[in-house]
């Protein structure tokens, strides 16, 4: 009798670690064809093995005969939408998108609803790739005010924040780079991201003196004056 029920405990044993490695085969797989490896990132990927590899860690005996349950649960952890995935720490959905700069992901919240994450990611997405964008739901059934509402919120969170000591130099959320950007006459011109903040203030200098505008306007805006950038007799009427 002994003899048997050993047999009978190895064999849960080994299905129920078939059945959790195929839910980790499944969840990867689910995740690479919509896109949570490259929409959400490492953090979203790292978060569905991890709840897989969670719900398949319970081990033989008394856990082996609750798999079934256990394993449909996690199965509804596993999302079929772009940019979603399962927060494991909060035990809810969250939505997130890539870093347009640096691909990092970004997150859009935590959501009671794996629905209502999947409409946040298209509406960031819509934002930022207008028609073109893949989306999870018809795009025709988000209306004007959600879109615009979405807009201003990222745009809150990409707003620059100016550096602090070169002129035309900012830096965004989430992203490590430094980005040139000079403004005249009320007109915004985006240079380019840089590495090192020095080079970023130099670009934005030299976009300055080549604005063509006043010696008068421009001399605040350079960073790093040279004797040209000064007034003399020849250019004196320049003022």
């Amino acid at each position: 009798i002994r003899e048997r029920w050993r047999a009978a405990a190895e064999r849960r044993r080994r299905t129920h670690g078939t059945a959790w490695k195929l839910l980790i085969g499944a969840s990867l797989l689910t995740a690479a064809v919509f896109g949570h490896l490259s929409l959400g990132g490492q953090e979203a990927f790292a978060g569905t093995v991890s709840a897989a590899r969670s719900c398949g860690s319970s081990g033989g005996g008394a856990a082996a005969a609750r798999s079934s349950s256990l394993l449909a649960r996690c199965a509804l952890r596993t999302s079929s939408y772009r940019g979603v995935s399962w927060h494991e720490a909060e035990d809810t959905w969250q939505a997130h998108i890539a870093d347009p700069v640096t691909g990092a992901p970004v997150s859009l919240g935590l959501f009671a609803s794996e629905k209502d994450a999947g409409k946040a990611y298209d509406r960031s997405m819509i934002v930022l790739q207008g028609l073109s964008a893949d989306t999870n739901f018809e795009k025709s059934t988000y209306y004007k005010g959600e879109i615009e509402r979405e807009d201003q919120r990222l745009k809150d969170y990409y707003r620059p924040r100016p550096s602090s000591q070169y002129h035309g130099v900012y830096q965004t959320r989430g992203s490590d780079k430094w980005k040139a950007e000079i403004e005249i006459y009320g007109i915004k011109q985006f240079i380019d991201f840089f590495d090192d903040e020095v080079e970023a203030a130099r670009a934005a200098d030299r976009a300055v003196r080549g604005t063509g505008a006043e010696r008068a306007m421009q001399l605040p805006m350079i960073n790093f004056r040279q004797d040209s950038d000064y007034f003399d007799e020849a250019t004196w009427d320049e003022a």
